[in-house]
């Protein structure tokens, strides 16, 4: 148990009453997460994504032309591998992870 929760007398309490405890403390993400739905509201775009919008809309010719993709203008095909590499090493490390515990115990690491 942490050092912190015990000298808070917070171990007596129950995992959702901490959780609720601590939520005076996370400020930046509550503030996040208006911002977002402040931005939905609004329909107004700000920093980099106020940029691309404005070159997307400043480089349409014609009204009935669609604007141009995201991204660099000589940009290869998607592939498969670009989104299974990663996923596929983030679950590589959390089993990895979760299993070393279990090992250690087991004394068969």
């Amino acid at each position: 148990m942490s050092p912190a929760l015990i000298d808070e007398n917070l171990v007596e309490r129950n995992p959702y009453g901490i959780l609720l405890a601590t939520l005076p403390y996370r400020f930046y993400p509550v503030l996040l997460i208006g911002f977002v739905f402040l931005v939905a509201y609004s329909g107004r775009d700000f920093g980099s994504m106020r940029t691309a919008e404005s070159v997307t809309h400043s480089s349409a010719t014609a009204a009935d032309e669609s604007p141009p993709a995201a991204g660099r203008a000589d940009s290869k095909p998607l592939q498969i591998r670009h989104a299974l590499i990663p996923v596929g090493v983030l679950l590589g490390v959390l089993v990895v992870r979760l299993l070393i515990p279990i090992l250690m115990n087991q004394r068969l690491l």
